[in-house]
């Protein structure tokens, strides 16, 4: 269960961007915020992450406080900012590789993951070369291959075409299920 509890969160320890947030969110659920660009939806999701800490109250990940980069996928709005390789296959193996896993396993999720998002036969292109859709593809996929128990995607497809936004929920779907 993800669960924020009286979140507040200032960028500049002055104005606070979040105020007092509260939210649960069970296992399967699948969660929406809308809101105007600047209004925290971001911060939010990186909250969720580990990726920032409250500056007051509490976010908690099926009860830890700790290591939630390893328990909650976050998957950027722009792949550009998230993608970190040259090719498709090394991002997709980077975070696995970055928890010291065996090279054989590392592998298998990079199947794993590659076959999960559809993209098998983008393994060996290079990630400068492809498209909006599939970047965003390939980032998802990096963040698949780590397993997390949760996964939040910050306006994941918002510059995609119809295509890829209905085969990102159909990603979606699948891991719900």
């Amino acid at each position: 269960m993800l669960e924020v509890r009286d979140v507040c969160f200032s960028f500049d320890g002055e104005k606070n961007v979040l105020e007092h947030v509260s939210l649960v969110v069970e296992p399967g659920e699948r969660v929406v915020l809308l809101g105007p660009n600047g209004s925290g939806k971001s911060t939010l999701a990186r909250l969720l992450n580990g990726s920032i800490a409250p500056s007051s109250g509490c976010v908690r990940v099926d009860g830890r406080t700790e290591g939630l980069a390893r328990l909650v996928g976050y998957v950027r709005q722009d792949p550009r900012n998230q993608i970190v390789s040259a090719v498709v296959s090394d991002e997709v193996a980077f975070g696995p590789r970055n928890l010291g896993l065996p090279r054989a396993e590392v592998l298998g999720r990079v199947d794993e993951a590659l076959e999960a998002c559809g993209i098998s036969g983008l393994r060996d292109r290079m990630t400068s070369e492809l498209s909006g859709g599939q970047q965003q593809l390939v980032a998802i996929a990096g963040v698949l291959a780590m397993r997390p128990r949760y996964l939040v995607l910050d306006e994941a497809t918002s510059m995609l075409d119809p295509m890829s936004r209905e085969r990102i929920a159909r990603i979606v779907e699948r891991l719900v299920a």
